[in-house]
């Protein structure tokens, strides 16, 4: 973690920020499909990154305080006393930098099944990072704690919603915008769960158009259509 005086908004560039956002959209891809402890993993890049975006002149010496004090709160501690920790550091955070602080906060309840809880951060991160780049991995964090009770259909409506606001922000070149082929591939796993076939396909068939050569969507696919 870089964190001398001579950092500004200059050191990411939007060519470094388009591969952060490919790699975190892999990673996300793997988290739901693989291990729960990739998701943390993936938040804490993300939060990391979050931070370093924020970066401002004028709140330079503040921006920089509290990204130590939130990596210390990452590394130091796990549980209850983190998210004691991360708590503690939101009173007195600027509000550009709450969202965060917030999503790892969501993540840790998370971890601990406190999934009402989990819930409420998220969505509350959600309402204070729309038009944000954090606003769909709130929205991403809902569908996942809502995932792990089991409550598919309830996912599923959240990952609608996502891809939706997705669309509405997609750029003209067909170029996939971050975080689109994660939607895609939660929402027809998750459509599947919840045993929406019409769904589960269209979606499926949108991540065919970013990788026409994707096996498992193919086969997938074909099961789903017989």
């Amino acid at each position: 973690m870089r964190t001398n005086d001579s950092m500004n908004e200059k050191d990411i560039t939007p060519k470094k920020q388009s591969k952060i956002f490919f790699y975190l959209d892999r990673i996300n891809e793997f988290i739901i499909t693989n291990a729960k402890k990739l998701f943390i993993a993936a938040v804490v890049l993300f939060v990391i990154f979050s931070i370093f975006a924020l970066y401002s002149s004028f709140q330079e010496r503040k921006i920089r305080n509290i990204q130590k004090e939130v990596g210390y709160a990452l590394l130091a501690y796990s549980g209850e006393p983190q998210i004691a920790a991360l708590t503690t550091i939101l009173e007195t955070a600027p509000d550009n930098i709450k969202a965060s602080i917030l999503l790892p906060i969501a993540v840790t309840q998370q971890n601990l099944e406190s999934y009402v809880e989990a819930e409420e951060t998220y969505r509350e991160l959600v309402a204070i990072s729309e038009n944000t780049s954090m606003y769909t991995p709130a929205q991403i964090g809902i569908a996942f704690n809502l995932q792990l009770q089991n409550k598919y259909p309830e996912a599923l409506v959240v990952l609608q919603t996502a891809y939706a606001d997705i669309l509405k922000t997609k750029k003209d070149d067909g170029a996939p915008s971050p975080f689109e082929t994660t939607i895609l591939s939660l929402m027809a796993s998750t459509a599947e769960q919840a045993q929406n076939t019409e769904v589960a396909i269209e979606a499926y068939e949108a991540l065919l158009k970013t990788n026409p050569n994707e096996q498992f969507v193919i086969s997938r696919l074909i099961v789903l259509k017989k």
